[in-house]
């Protein structure tokens, strides 16, 4: 999360919805494609990071 600009201190959701949705107000009730669209990001993001630990542990 240290890659992206989110503002202070909401929980992982909201941080998520935030890089996904950079328009997004705070607002719960998403549509099916925002939704869709949100857990998109969260794998890519989450796939990202393995891909990084993985190579830190490696030493690349």
């Amino acid at each position: 999360m240290a890659n992206y600009q989110v503002r202070s201190s909401p929980g992982w959701v909201g941080q998520i919805r935030q890089i996904a949705l950079p328009d997004w107000r705070g607002d719960w009730d998403l549509t099916p494609e925002q939704e869709a669209h949100v857990l998109e990001t969260l794998f890519e993001l989450f796939d990202r990071f393995l891909g990084e630990r993985d190579a830190a542990a490696s030493g690349e």
